[in-house]
């Protein structure tokens, strides 16, 4: 099955596209009916290992949520039928963001509390859940043993095995991202600029845009962070980056 490529269209409905390995062509499959919400998959999604499920982050105009499609083996994504509840976290979460997920059944979100009128209440944390067969998403992780994050922005490496997140106060944090067990804190925080984009390649280096056109590039391990030769690099009129897969 050819790798699919998600965009949104209108208000926030769900399209799916194949895609030619030897050309790069793209093809149509399939539109979904409207997400709800807006702005559907505002990081725009993250597959579950098997690409069963895509999950994404719905915005609303107070909180965001986190909201699933299923895949078929034609490749074309359909709205699920449940809105996944997160299962198993100590408080009701006012605002859920996907962070990313692992090449089994594992999902990173950052969760924040509520109160009972659903204001968002106390720390960002990250939680690890289990992507359960339904698509539902359940976690064993305490609200002691969920790390605190900076902010909602941030994304897993693309083996599953590393989180950075980033906040408007400046700074990057990584944690490891240990399948179902607790999130933990990988060393201390990285920079003090003010991060505005952040991106992984695919040989565990991080890569940062600060809101002062630095561009940050850090060696990533299990065992901590080391600054790339010649990081930071300033670069004049920077705003936004792409990485070559």
């Amino acid at each position: 099955m050819r790798p699919p490529v998600t965009s949104t269209a209108g208000n926030a409905s769900l399209q799916t596209f194949a895609i030619d390995p030897s050309s790069g062509a793209i093809s149509y499959i399939s539109t979904d009916m409207p997400m709800e919400g807006r702005d559907w998959g505002q990081q725009f999604g993250s597959f579950s290992g098997n690409g069963a499920y895509l999950y994404g982050t719905n915005l609303t105009i107070f909180t965001n949520n986190i909201l699933v499609a299923s895949q078929s083996a034609d490749g074309s994504l359909s709205k699920s039928p449940i809105f996944p509840a997160l299962h198993g976290l100590p408080y009701t979460a006012a605002n859920s963001m996907v962070i990313g997920t692992d090449p089994t059944t594992h999902l990173a979100a950052a969760v924040q509390a509520s109160d009972a009128d659903g204001n968002a209440t106390g720390p960002i944390q990250l939680a690890s859940f289990t992507i359960n067969s339904d698509g539902n998403l359940s976690t064993t992780n305490s609200n002691a043993q969920m790390p605190q994050a900076p902010s909602l922005n941030g994304a897993a490496s693309p083996d599953g095995t590393l989180i950075a997140m980033f906040g408007d106060n400046g700074g990057i944090q990584v944690y490891n991202f240990n399948g179902a067990d607790p999130i933990t804190a990988l060393g201390g925080t990285l920079a003090t600029d003010s991060i505005s984009q952040l991106s992984w390649d695919r040989q565990n280096h991080l890569y940062a845009l600060s809101k002062s056109q630095m561009l940050y590039v850090f060696n990533l391990t299990s065992a901590g962070a080391t600054p790339a030769p010649g990081s930071p690099h300033s670069i004049s009129n920077a705003y936004s980056f792409t990485l070559q897969p």
